[in-house]
């Protein structure tokens, strides 16, 4: 079983765990401490994933929520700029986050 989940991993399938692996067994604690890799992973990944989306979500709402229609069809962007720079700003303060992120864990030794 421990093989068929490290294969998934690689495969990028994190959902699977090592299950029923009697604690007097060898293999106990190698299951248990890939278990505890994978859900870092997930958690890693997640945080990554909201870091990156959040900031353009919100300046994809800045640029969308500027937008008017003209009556002939044609749509015409009356830009509030400073909602736009405030939504790059948010992403290069979420970039800045992420790489502080994995500057400290390459520190600690972690492999990214």
């Amino acid at each position: 079983q421990i093989e068929e989940v490290m294969a998934a991993a690689a495969q990028g399938d994190l959902e699977h765990r090592v299950t029923n692996i009697h604690p007097d067994s060898k293999y106990f604690a190698l299951a248990w401490n890939y278990n505890n890799l994978l859900d870092q992973v997930e958690v890693f990944i997640r945080d990554t994933a909201s870091a990156i989306e959040q900031p353009h979500r919100l300046l994809h709402d800045a640029i969308f929520r500027n937008m008017v229609y003209a009556n002939e069809g044609t749509v015409f962007v009356e830009a509030n700029t400073q909602d736009i720079i405030a939504g790059f700003q948010t992403m290069e303060d979420a970039s800045d986050q992420l790489f502080s992120l994995l500057g400290t864990m390459l520190d600690e030794g972690r492999t990214v």
